[in-house]
Parts: C-alpha cells; structure tokens; sequence
C-alpha cells in the first residue's frame, strides 16, 4: 500500500510527537492580520505536508479523524471532514494494492452525515473500491469450485455495481456536455476547461470499471454472455478511444500508452472481450501487443496469466489445457511471473474439476510441475491443503513431489525420519524415470538427493552429485548451477578437514564458481571460502589477523566478524580442557568478538543468536558459573530465538541452554518444563537424551518416594526409561561405552519386573550380568528378582557369589547372607539355612537396626517350621 512503508523508529514518535515536531515551522510564517482559524488550518495542513513527506499516509488519515472529531464548531468540522473524505478517496485511488476497504465504509459513513460533500470523484472513488472487493470475492468463489448457492449473490453485487457505475457515467456526461456549452459562452476558458479536463478523467474511470463489471457478469451469466461482453467492448474501447466498429488487429501499438497500468488493462479487457464474442485472433493480437511492448516486466508476464485463466472463466478447458502445455517451464518469464502463472494454473485445475476431470488432473500436473521446478514447497502445500489434495502414485512425477515435500519437512520441523523418507522416495523417483522423463527433473531429484547427502554429512557423494548438478544445469538454470556449485565447494570443503586432497578440489571448484558466475552471490561467498581454508592452517591469531583485514564495505565482512567468534570459542574452549592459566583471557576476548559481531547491522538474528549460544555455552561450562549473567544473555536472545521459529534446531538449541542453566541453577521445577518440551518438540536432536536423562530421574525419585504407587504410574516411568534406553543404546557395545546407558538400561529392567514383566526382567538381567559378570549392582538386582520370583536355585548361586566377593559385614553381605538363608529354606534344605543363619549371628553379634527385625524373623520362621514349606 503506497504511503504505508513506515520503520520502526517513525511508529513508534507516534502521531502526537509528529505533529509536535512540525507545529514549530507555521507559526513563523503567520502574518499579524491572519484570525485564529486561519492559523489553525495552516498548522493542520503543516501537519499533513509533514506526514506525506515521509509517506504516512495511514498517520494523514488518523490525524484527520482525530482533528475532525475534536472540532465543536459545525463550520470547522465540516471544512474538516471535506478534506478527510479527500483524503480517503486519493487513499482509494492510489492503485489496485492501495485500496483499504476499511476507507470505503468510513467515507461512506461520513456521506451519511455531510450528503453535500458527495462529489463525482468521491463517488468514482467509492465505486473502484466496491469493483475491487467485488473482483476478489468473484475469484475467491471461482477458485473454490464455483458454488452455485453463492453464484446468486455474486450476480446481484456485480449488477448492483455496474448499474451504479452506468448512472454515474450517464451524469458524467451530462456534466460533460454543460461544462462544453459554459465554456462556448463564457470568457473564463481556464476555469472550464479544467473542470472539463476532470469530467473526462472521471468518466475514462467509470468506462474502466464498466468495462470489468460487464466482463465479469458476462461470466457469471453465460445466457446474456453476448450482449455484456459487448457492452464491456464498448466501454473499453472508449477509454482506450478507439473506434466501436474497427478492427483491432488495424491499431498500431503506437496507439497505446502501454507504460500506463491502466491502458494495459484496459487492452486486457478488451482482449478478454474479443475472446468471448468468439473473435481469437483479435484476443490474440492484443494479447501479443502487451508482450511485445509492455514496458513493465510484471504487466507483460501477467498476459499469461489473465490468457489463461480467460480461457477457463470461457470453459474452454482444452484451450486452456494447450496453452499451458505450450508454455512448457515458461522459462521467458522471471521467478515471480513463473509463480504466478503456475499458481493460476493450479486454480485453473481446481476449477475445472468437476466440469472436467481428466483436464484438471492434468492441470493440476502442469501446475505442481511447474512449482516444483521451482522449489517452491510453501505454494505447493498451501494450495494442497486447501483443497484436501493427496500425492499418491508409483510414477516419477508423484515420486519426486512427494519425496520433495518430505524433504521440505525435515529442512523445516527438523522431524526425525524426515530425511530418509524423502531420500526413499526421491531415489525410488530416480529408479521409474525413463526417457520421456525431462532431464532438468531428474537432474533436480538428484540435487535433493545431495542435499541429503550433505545433511547426513556424506560429503564425498554429496560433493559428487553437486557437480554432476553443476554441468546439468548449465545454460539452461544457471541460478541452480551456481548453486550446485556453491554446494559443492561447502561438502568439499567440509571434507578437507580429514581428507587433504579434498582441499585442493574446493580450491578447484571455487575457481570454476567464482570464473562461471563472477556476479552472483554464492561467488563471493566462495571467495570467503577459501579465505577460510587458507587460515584453517594458522595459528588462532593469525587466522585471526588475516580475517580483520576484511574490509567493512566488502560483502564478506559479517562472515569474517563471525569466523573470528568461532575461533576464539575455540580458543577459549582450548584453554579451558586443558585447565589453561589463559582460560580468562580468551574468554574476555570471545565475549568482545561476540559483542562486536552483534552490533554490525547487516547480521541477522539467527547469527547473533548463534554466537549468544556459543557465549553461553562458555559460561554454562565454567565451575564458577555467574548463573544471573548467563540467565540474562538467554533473555537477551528471547525474541530471536522466538522470531525463527520453533521447528528449527537452533531454537531447539536455545531450549537446551535454558535446561542446563536451570539445572545448574538447581532450579528443578523450570529444568523440568525445559526438558519435557525438548522431549516433546526435539526429537531425533542431541539434546533429546539430557530431556530424558532428567526426566527419567524425576520421575522415578516420584516413584520411588511413594510407599504403594499405581500401575499407571509405573508404566509412566517405564514408558520414559524405555525411550531413553531407546536414546542411549542397548548393545553390547554402548552398554560398555556409556555409564548412563547402562544405569537406564538396569533401571528399566527393574521396572519391568515392578510392571510384572518378569521374564522380560530376567532375561535383560542375565544379558547385562553376562557383560559385567562382577559387578555387584547388577548381581544384586538379579538375584533379588530370582528371590522374590521365586526362583530360588537361580538365586543361590548368585547370594553365594556376593557373600564371597564383598567385605563381612557389610550391608551386602548382610544383605546376601539373609536372602540366601531363606532361599536354602524354602528350597528344603532347612538345616543348611539354620547353619548359615547361626554362622553369620555369631560373626555380626552386633546388627544393625535395619537387619535386626530381619533375622529375628528369619530365627522364628526357622525355629517353628518341622518340614520345609511346599515347593
């Protein structure tokens, strides 16, 4: 909306500080003789030429609602509100993107009460903003598969405007007439020829508008089709003066003022036109007219467009079907005309699918094709959605899409699986394709496919397949050569860093970069490239030396200020693994390196963020952590963390540093809201497992603190230790590499058992016993759930390994003394417990408390049972 470009240090002066920076300069032009009121309106109208100057408009029209309510006398409201219904209507007329409906209903309440102030151009005004509202209404509906119950109410608005339209003009040219004969009669010619200059604007307005309103009821109303779009004809013609009876293809093109929106416009109705009174040549001509020497490149590209869809609103489907298919990829139109016109075609699609099926899903093909060519997922999935559409099919195209979208969603919710779902697909996409299929298509899968392989750190086929993408695309797509190999200088250069052949092949492809595309962006990022190679062989200092000679107007300064963050992180990271005495130091010239790179403008905030985090991971890893400090940096990054969305992994990253900060801050409540949303909302990340780890612990102290807790509960904490079993690993050899796997992994076995699980229990017991066959802790575990399974000649042996393997005396030995005697018990062999039972009274006289109750038991049931109890 033109005029409505404020930033963001102009919103917030706010209007009163506008109109009381600009009230200064009137006053000192006021004369001795000007009254009060003249005095007021010249500071109002101060104010205005202050806010026009910086193209606020939207502040023009506050201050002139405001001021106009404020004013108590009748004469000064009214001479107000004359120049705020002005006002909405230039706002009105200011083009097709600057109408605001909301000034339609305000100048209409305000003609309600002042009726005088309704001039013909308030009412051309009103009029072009009712055709716009109308015109996006009637492609809502067309779009949405032509409703018949709301094809009613559309004809009765667009008739309704065009018969307001119609008896405005007939005025126009009342007025029109009278002025012509004033002006034969009268001396004042300039006066009148002025006002007849006017009349005339105003009514080449009102033969445009009546022009499309007929056209569009032509549409609507297929049974008086002829006679409307004769009508539109003739209004077009009028205001492009041209002849009614003459043929168009006789108007040479210097006839028209095609620098003007408006003319080209017109032409396009008037193109529409011939095409529904059945004249395709003189549509043609017209058509071609707008291509060949618009001078706008939008205008010219929309000719598509509006030839296309003209041909459905027509029902002309298989028309419309050649046409799209005769412009293959339009690959004469920019970036934005290409949308547009597969964009019209997918509405085109949607509208002919229940008039014509077969076309629409060859449409609707052409359509996603086209978007998909140009890797434009968002329109692809919107559009998608809208309409309920699946992908489905075993074909190369259904394949490629699907397998595109899926990489789409990995790129944007980091969800796990995502990358090997799209890869399964896009590599299944690759084996159907055939002859027939378009190289550049196949070309692109493999492009997705490197940029897979890239994100799964596959450098070496990623680096490959990007320059077989390169030579592909060549002449043909240079943007996505350039970019191919660009992709491949970054998986080389990734690489290099273990392969040092790799290093000469980045040097190699950024030469062929920087010699096949001089003036593109991923060029002079391939020169800070190989800066970056060139200081990865110094030391930190002089790497970074050779990156401050960066100049700030070079477009790689930023790049440069955030290399040398990222190797004084290093440096300090460095120092402080090896208890370096220059730990301090380098953490004093990290924070500085960070502050400088935050304050350059051209950084957005995802980068700030990034290196905010690497200043917070110092501090979260320094033992005399300043835990407010480190509190403050993360608030600092809030909203740039909130603003890039929370799908995305460096997001994720801020909601891990909140959780280790909270845990180190020992504050458990808010280290458990941080490490439940990770769980829920970074799955498949590196900070899933700290999530788990902490919440498998807080849940099962909860747990373990009630005396009888329910089986909901257990399968709670079960579930969770399952999953981080799942995190950790459970083979051999992660169980051997992790403490923490193997403390979740024996946990979960007890839960088991707790959920009545038991053989599960045991087996996962025996497997871990049989890795750490002496340790105590997982011998315990067992032989404990042998005894209270009653599995008792499993658990003897186990009791009898413990008593021999740990100190006398000792809980555990207390502790294995006890249940082997009652195993040796209720296995029969009552004597053998007695013996075992006396044995360890007469060595421990002295038992603790905890064990005393215990054996007292264990003497009674052994002094009162004659036969050993049943098996």
């Amino acid at each position: 909306m033109r005029g409505i470009m404020m930033s963001r240090q102009i919103r917030q002066i706010g209007l009163k500080v506008a109109i009381a920076a600009c009230l200064v300069y009137p006053t000192v032009a006021f004369g001795q003789g000007e009254s009060l009121l003249q005095q007021r309106q010249a500071e109002l109208q101060a104010v205005e030429d202050y806010l026009k100057s910086l193209q606020l408009d939207e502040l023009v029209i506050e201050h002139l609602e405001l001021e106009t309510s404020r004013e108590i006398d009748f004469a000064s409201r009214r001479q107000m509100a004359t120049r705020l219904i002005g006002e909405y209507a230039r706002r009105m007329m200011s083009g097709r993107n600057g109408v605001d409906s909301d000034c339609r209903s305000k100048a209409e309440l305000l003609l309600q009460t002042y009726p005088e102030l309704s001039t013909p151009s308030i009412r051309v005004a009103i009029l072009q903003a009712k055709y716009l509202t109308s015109e996006d209404a009637f492609r809502k509906w067309w779009d949405s598969g032509r409703d018949e119950n709301l094809r009613g109410e559309l004809v009765s608005r667009w008739f309704e405007l065009n018969s307001e339209l119609v008896s405005l003009n007939r005025q126009l040219n009342n007025d029109y007439e009278d002025q012509v004969a004033l002006l034969q009669a009268s001396v004042e010619n300039n006066r009148h020829s002025r006002q007849l200059s006017r009349l005339d604007g105003l009514l080449l307005h009102t033969d445009y508008l009546i022009g499309w309103s007929s056209y569009f009821l032509g549409v609507l109303i297929p049974e008086n089709r002829r006679p409307l779009m004769q009508t539109a004809d003739s209004h077009f013609r009028s205001f492009l003066q041209i002849e009614p009876q003459r043929t168009l293809t006789e108007v040479p093109p210097e006839w028209f003022d095609f620098s003007s929106d408006w003319n080209s416009r017109s032409l396009v109705g008037l193109a529409l036109c011939q095409r529904g009174l059945d004249h395709p040549l003189q549509s043609q001509y017209c058509f071609e007219l707008i291509e060949t020497h618009a001078t706008v490149q939008q205008t010219r590209e929309l000719r598509f467009v509006w030839d296309l869809n003209s041909r459905v609103y027509l029902d002309e489907y298989s028309a419309a079907l050649e046409f799209v298919d005769s412009m293959g990829e339009a690959r004469q139109l920019s970036e934005s005309g290409r949308t547009a016109f597969w964009m019209a075609t997918l509405n085109a699609s949607n509208a002919t699918r229940d008039r014509a099926p077969v076309i629409s899903r060859r449409l609707l093909r052409s359509g996603l094709t086209g978007l998909a060519r140009q890797f434009d997922a968002a329109r692809i999935e919107s559009f998608l959605k809208a309409h309920r559409i699946q992908i489905t099919g075993e074909d190369f195209f259904s394949l490629w899409l699907a397998g595109y979208l899926d990489f789409r969603d990995a790129e944007t919710t980091n969800a796990s699986g995502a990358y090997d779902a799209a890869m399964t697909k896009l590599a299944a996409a690759l084996t159907v394709a055939d002859q027939k299929t378009n190289p550049l298509d196949i070309a692109r899968c493999q492009f997705l496919i490197a940029k897979i392989r890239l994100h799964q750190r596959d450098y070496e086929s990623a680096s490959r397949a990007f320059l077989e993408c390169s030579k592909s695309f060549d002449g043909i797509a240079p943007e996505l050569s350039a970019e191919s190999l660009w992709l491949a200088v970054r998986s080389l250069s990734e690489q290099s860093h273990t392969q040092t052949r790799s290093l000469l092949k980045a040097n190699r492809a950024i030469d062929q970069l920087m010699r096949r595309f001089p003036g593109s962006t991923f060029a002079k990022r391939a020169e800070f490239e190989r800066l970056r190679l060139n200081v990865a062989s110094l030391t930190a200092d002089e790497a970074i030396d050779r990156l401050n000679r960066v100049e700030s107007n070079d477009l790689n300064y930023a790049l440069a200020a955030n290399e040398i963050v990222k190797i004084r992180y290093q440096t300090w990271l460095d120092a402080h693994q090896t208890k370096s005495e220059s730990e301090l130091e380098t953490f004093k010239a990290l924070l500085e390196a960070e502050s400088e790179y935050e304050q350059l403008e051209t950084v957005s905030e995802e980068s700030k963020l990034k290196t905010q985090l690497m200043v917070v991971d110092a501090m979260l890893r320094t033992e005399s952590i300043d835990v407010e400090t480190a509190r403050q940096r993360l608030d600092r990054a809030k909203a740039a963390a909130e603003a890039i969305g929370s799908h995305l992994s460096l997001y994720q990253e801020y909601r891990y540093y909140r959780f280790l900060l909270a845990n180190r801050a020992a504050n458990q409540d808010e280290a458990f809201t941080e490490a439940q949303w990770l769980a829920e909302h970074a799955p498949g990340t590196p900070f899933e497992k700290s999530a788990f780890i902490l919440l498998a612990q807080l849940f099962d102290q909860r747990l373990q603190s009630q005396i009888n807790p329910s089986p909901e509960e257990v399968a709670t904490v079960k579930t969770i230790f399952s999953k981080l079993v799942g995190l950790l690993g459970s083979s051999a050899s992660e169980l051997k590499q992790s403490a923490n796997a193997r403390v979740a992994y024996a946990r979960l076995a007890a839960l088991e058992f707790e959920g009545g699980s038991t053989d599960k229990a045991i087996e996962m017991l025996v497997s871990l016993n049989a890795q750490f066959p002496n340790h105590k802790s997982y011998l315990r575990q067992l032989a404990s759930i042998y005894t209270q399974s009653q599995h008792y000649d499993d658990a003897v042996s186990i009791w009898q390994k413990l008593i021999r393997g740990v100190e006398p005396g000792s809980d555990l030995w207390l502790e294995s003394k006890y249940n082997l005697a009652y195993c040796l018990y209720s296995l029969g062999q009552k004597g053998e417990a007695r013996k075992l039972h006396e044995q360890t009274r007469h060595l421990s006289p002295e038992l603790p408390k905890k064990w005393v109750k215990q054996f007292d038991d264990l003497s009674a049931l052994l002094a009162r049972e004659k036969d050993p109890p049943p098996h």
